[in-house]
């Protein structure tokens, strides 16, 4: 089987699971009509833009304490009619709009909120809350290169906001600047020492940073806090497998199963230690559970047709590649395994087949080239074999056996003297370590020096 076919899971992988799972982050929105008097006052004097007009008419005071009071009794639908109808009044009302946006973020309403938010701030460009709430929206978005400014301009103001520092890191750490993410997801933990999710953030971080040593004090403060935590687990067991400490990253990975027996990731990493150490039986018991409850997860099939394989059951782990390979028709590895599958039951079309296709891709790959000469002498095609030995005994790994077998197909091709030479050039690799084929090496090179010498 190819090496490669088994992996383990990498920390600092894009394409999966980085072995420390974390909760989806939960900011805060600063609460509507957080802002002191604005219901009791036709404007709020020390949040007023220079220049802005003030109303002073009695039926927006009264349309204000209408809103104030739907948002009191958390009724956004009536709240937000009410503050559109404000703006539509009074549009240098920063407070209002800064109101309609959270109302809107209450009601999921995202685009608008943005749009109310970003109007606050145009009115008033101090208005600090409105910085930071769209900040926090954007952040939540998943627009992070457009939060970040506003996050950042708001923690000027409040430098001590959870969510804030939080959202700053989520950002930066999008952005890969890891570094400085760091320095944030720092600023909040010591806001919130306890606080897994920032620790579990943090961690990543120093992951990302290639700090390992750093991710894994704050991995094990998470267990300190929570020792059930099956992520913060994973994520040791992980960095012991970085370290290459088997046997640390099958602690980790065993208290997980203890508690959570349905975490796959877990049971799929334990069965991958077992293929390392060759216990392959106990790894196919793994992955069979695995594939059991998640039948799509492909890479616990690989690894499971793997371990099949190395258990001599060609019968379980041909359907296995099978499958895999109508998802993946042109991927090496699979063609290549599958064929040398199909060589061992000398079912020779069907390995000639695999095996082709999976040397098309890769011409020089050498355990492939091997198995499909390997594929043409047993049907008795010695061109096509004899044409592959020879660029197979050009490569770099090749052996004395190549040479013997290349020999071989001259032989039986009737070509005297590419067989001589091959049989000495074998018997010149080869030293004797091979006393059978040493032996009818020796045999037909004295019957070709005779039809040599007619």
């Amino acid at each position: 089987m190819k090496e490669n076919e088994i992996k383990r899971s990498s920390l600092r992988s894009s394409d999966r699971n980085p072995g420390i799972l974390f909760r989806r982050v939960a900011f805060i929105l600063w609460a509507a009509a957080a802002l002191p008097g604005w219901a009791q006052s036709p404007a709020v004097p020390s949040r007023t833009a220079p220049g802005a007009r003030k109303s002073t008419s009695k039926p927006i005071d009264n349309l204000r304490k209408q809103a104030q009071q739907a948002i009191e009794r958390k009724d956004c639908a009536a709240a937000i009619d009410l503050l559109k109808k404000i703006v539509e009044t009074d549009p240098q009302d920063a407070v209002a709009w800064f109101n309609l946006g959270n109302c809107y973020a209450v009601t999921s309403a995202r685009d608008e909120a943005v749009v109310s938010f970003r109007t606050a701030m145009k009115v008033e460009p101090e208005l600090y809350e409105a910085a930071a709430n769209l900040g926090l929206l954007l952040t939540q978005a998943g627009r992070f290169t457009e939060a970040l400014p506003y996050v950042q301009q708001a923690l000027k103001k409040d430098p001590n906001n959870f969510s804030l520092r939080l959202a700053a890191g989520v950002c930066l750490s999008d952005l890969q600047r890891d570094a400085e993410a760091i320095v944030q997801y720092e600023a909040a933990a010591a806001l919130k020492p306890s606080d897994i999710d920032v620790l579990s953030q943090l961690a990543q971080a120093f992951l990302k940073n290639h700090n390992s040593n750093q991710a894994g004090r704050i991995l094990e403060k998470i267990l300190t806090l929570d020792p059930n935590n099956e992520n913060a687990s994973l994520g040791l067991a992980n960095l012991a497998l970085e370290s290459n400490n088997t046997a640390e990253a099958m602690k980790h990975l065993k208290t997980i199963l203890a508690l959570h027996p349905d975490n796959l990731e877990a049971r799929e990493q334990v069965a991958t230690l077992l293929l390392n150490q060759k216990e392959f039986a106990e790894a196919a018991t793994q992955l069979e559970s695995v594939r059991a409850t998640d039948p799509k997860r492909r890479s616990a099939a690989i690894k499971l047709a793997h371990a099949y394989a190395e258990l001599n059951q060609p019968d379980k782990a041909i359907p296995l590649y099978t499958e895999l390979l109508a998802q993946d028709p042109n991927n090496f590895d699979l063609l290549s395994n599958l064929g040398k599958l199909y060589l061992q039951k000398k079912d020779l079309a069907k390995a000639q087949t695999e095996l082709r296709a999976a040397l098309a891709l890769k011409p020089r790959d050498l355990e492939t080239a091997k198995n499909l000469a390997s594929v043409f002498l047993l049907q008795e095609q010695y061109p096509a074999a004899a044409n592959l030995l020879e660029q197979i005994v050009r490569l770099e790994g090749s052996s004395a056996g190549d040479h013997f077998f290349l020999a071989l197909c001259y032989d039986k091709m009737n070509m005297v003297e590419q067989a001589y030479t091959h049989y000495q050039q074998f018997l010149e690799l080869d030293h004797g370590k091979n006393d059978t084929q040493d032996f009818q090496a020796r045999q037909r090179m004295r019957i070709l020096e005779k039809r040599r010498k007619r």
